[in-house]
């Protein structure tokens, strides 16, 4: 999105599970105007989500769920396809 607030066009290329997180993600990306074309729902995934904080000594801790996510399930020669 920032990159297209700079004025270079863009696009995302992904998978994303026909959730609520990935509608609202979707949206996102329409509303700043970032190519969403190409994107992949996958009704029986969820999309994927990660929780980043920062640790007391100022490392980055990661929460990430995947059981699994829509984005295991991409696979290059299906990706301009509509599954």
């Amino acid at each position: 999105m920032g990159l297209q607030q700079l004025g270079i066009d863009t696009a995302f290329i992904g998978k994303i599970g026909g959730d609520p997180f990935g509608h609202f993600l979707i949206k996102a990306l329409s509303d700043n105007g970032v190519g969403a074309s190409l994107m992949l729902y996958r009704e029986n995934a969820r999309t994927g989500i990660a929780f980043v904080s920062l640790k007391a000594d100022g490392a980055r801790d990661f929460m990430i769920y995947r059981n699994p996510i829509s984005d295991m399930l991409l696979a290059p020669m299906k990706l301009m396809k509509k599954q």
